[in-house]
């Protein structure tokens, strides 16, 4: 798109590519690019959350949906598409299935299992905070988590929390 503008002799002066991806070396994105992601992110990066952070005791176990194939005789009679897809109904459940991973979605698991009520929402609703001087860096609410949104940092002898809202 970039390449095609400024041929068209319309160049996008402070265009950072870097700044459109998630994670440091990540793909992308297209909601970044139109600036209008749905999803309330709020670090900058979004470090990708891998499989292992994520807290599957949380999600229920839902079976992915097959694409539909051309059976082999017509397949290999023309040039049509032999991969169908999903219908609408299956493309819309597995959409579902996505765990989100690494953002918060104020699920409220952290303000429910820290056991020093050192957690509470924010002013504006949005998010959470953690009152540092009851926290006693336990890790539950990190361990609960079923996102991945928290990360448990050792910094100046406190905890912090990276990659979600609670900070």
């Amino acid at each position: 798109d970039r390449h095609l503008q400024e041929k068209a002799g319309k160049a996008r002066n402070g265009f950072d590519l870097a700044g459109l991806r998630y994670g440091r070396i990540g793909n992308a994105s297209m909601t970044r690019w139109r600036a209008d992601d749905p999803v309330v992110r709020h670090n900058a990066v979004n470090e990708v959350v891998g499989f292992e952070k994520l807290n599957m005791a949380h999600f229920p176990r839902v079976p992915a949906h097959p694409d539909r194939h051309l059976e082999p005789g017509p397949s290999i009679a023309g040039f049509d598409e032999v991969n169908r897809g999903l219908l609408r109904e299956a493309a819309m459940a597995e959409a579902r299935r996505c765990f989100n991973c690494g953002v918060c979605n104020t699920c409220e698991l952290c303000l429910i299992f820290c056991p020093d009520l050192a957690i509470r929402r924010d002013e504006a609703g949005t998010g959470f905070e953690i009152a540092y001087d009851y926290c006693k860096g336990c890790g539950l609410c990190n361990a609960e988590c079923p996102r991945g949104a928290m990360a448990m940092t050792r910094a100046n002898a406190k905890y912090i929390f990276i990659n979600g809202s609670a900070h």
